[in-house]
């Protein structure tokens, strides 16, 4: 803000302390007294060029007694002094409590220049991409990203899952118009995770299960003839169904009751049942055989026996194999 609007603002507040019972008839003199007081205080800063404390003594003196006018040399003066956070804020509060006030089409005209130095265009770009920008909590975005900030300080965290967390410090001065930031994040060479003790369990020695060939023939020659016997017995009664059925149709064709073709079909079924015998009675007769080498495995066959021979000196041992089995012999 130039020399020219500051003069401005100070013939402002001092018109302001003089014309007081024209803005507003008090409800309160004493009130309005106390607030030309600080009025009054805050003219003597300005003249000394202290900002700072004129603005607080305004404060006074629209708490004392609240009046828009007090707020627009705030806003004012925030502005003055690049204070964009507290300068917007209080000219939101003076164009709600100025609605059809003299001054507040002035009060437009400075707070569109103050907004035009105090808003920035911030462009956040980074490598790698995709990168999320966080204010406070607040997710402002995936990088790349713009965004309109006021000038102010700004602490943001920056995260991105192939690269270390980091933070950057956004210092935006008023009068800016735009405001680039190009974030080079470092890279994770390797994710350590903390992984517990991995506990390997015992392995328990299985004892080897031994099979008894005795006791597979034995077992194995029962099923076996149990099978042979019941296919034989099958084959048999196939047989008596066939010689039935022969003796039937001869007697029927004797007797003149079945034409040629209830004989044929009568033939038929009596093919079938024969086959049927032939191929039950050779499975079971197989069956049979099988079961007769298991029990000459399991109860006949004569068991082998090894000659052990030692003598004090020297012994040399050896297992040869034979068809009926093995045997240990030694030589001296």
């Amino acid at each position: 803000m130039n020399n020219r609007i500051y003069l401005s603002l100070v013939l402002l507040s001092l018109w302001v302390s003089n014309m007081s019972n024209v803005w507003a008839v008090p409800t309160d003199q004493t009130a309005v007294l106390k607030a030309q007081e600080q009025i009054a205080i805050a003219k003597k800063f300005l003249k000394a060029e202290q900002l700072a404390e004129a603005i607080k003594a305004y404060q006074k003196a629209n708490e004392i007694f609240p009046d828009p006018k007090n707020l627009f040399v705030i806003a004012s003066l925030y502005g003055k002094t690049n204070q964009c956070k507290d300068a917007l804020n209080t000219w939101e509060l003076f164009f709600k409590e100025c609605q059809d006030c003299n001054y507040r089409d002035k009060g437009i005209t400075v707070y569109d220049e103050q907004r035009k130095k105090c808003i920035i265009t911030v462009s956040i770009e980074s490598v790698p991409t995709n990168a999320k920008v966080f204010y406070k909590g607040e997710n402002w975005g995936m990088t790349p990203f713009t965004k309109q900030l006021i000038a102010d300080n700004y602490e943001l965290d920056i995260e991105h899952p192939l690269a270390l967390a980091n933070q950057y410090d956004l210092k935006l001065n008023a009068g800016q118009a735009v405001y680039e930031i190009n974030l080079k994040l470092k890279l994770e060479t390797q994710k350590v995770e903390k992984k517990e003790p991995e506990i390997i369990p015992k392995k328990e020695v299985e004892t080897p299960v031994s099979f008894d060939p005795q006791m597979i023939y034995q077992t194995s020659s029962v099923a076996t003839s149990l099978i042979g016997l019941g296919t034989i017995a099958f084959a048999v009664s196939s047989y008596i169904a066939a010689s039935n059925q022969a003796d039937d149709a001869s007697n029927q064709m004797a007797q003149g009751n079945w034409n040629q073709s209830k004989y044929e079909d009568a033939k038929s079924e009596f093919n079938s049942n024969l086959t049927m015998g032939h191929i039950f009675m050779g499975v079971g007769l197989v069956s049979l055989s099988a079961s007769s080498w298991l029990i000459y495995q399991a109860w006949l066959k004569p068991k082998p026996q090894s000659n052990i021979q030692s003598n004090v000196p020297k012994v040399q041992s050896q297992i040869v194999l034979s068809p009926s089995g093995f045997g240990l012999m030694g030589s001296f």
